[in-house]
């Protein structure tokens, strides 16, 4: 008979089981919030702080000189400005890095061997991709 205070063995397995935190290789965080989401969130960010950095400028120019709100619209017409070339100039960029990771991917797909993935290799010339009008073999219709 066994020592009811001592501990029972634990069986052992194989395989570890997945930790908490184990997503299977995926980074941890939110779940379903991308990189590329907290990049659009930190534009937006910038965007909102580039207007009202504007309407505050123009703001201290009113109280400055005395003028009642003419630079105010300024301030905030250039702010809106200003975060719309912030904008441009990112998503011009944000395009360019895509184009680049593109191509870096395609070579190393090419030099592992793979063939390419686009839609036209993977018909070949002169056969139906088989829809819904495609002629099966052997039918005479």
């Amino acid at each position: 008979m066994q020592d009811e205070s001592a501990p029972s063995p634990r069986p052992e397995s194989k395989a570890s089981a997945p930790s908490v935190g184990d997503r299977g290789g995926r980074p941890r965080g939110i779940k379903g919030f991308k990189a590329t989401d907290a990049s659009l969130l930190g534009l937006g960010t910038q965007m909102l702080s580039e207007v009202v950095a504007g309407i505050l400028l123009g703001l201290g120019a009113d109280y400055m000189l005395g003028t009642h709100n003419r630079w105010i619209v300024v301030g905030s017409i250039g702010g809106v400005v200003v975060a719309m070339w912030t904008v441009i100039r990112t998503t011009i960029l944000m395009s360019k890095r895509d184009a680049i990771d593109l191509a870096q991917r395609a070579i190393a797909r090419e030099a592992s061997g793979h063939p390419p993935t686009n839609a036209a290799s993977t018909d070949e010339p002169g056969r139906s991709s088989g829809g819904a009008d495609a002629k099966q073999p052997g039918s005479d219709r």
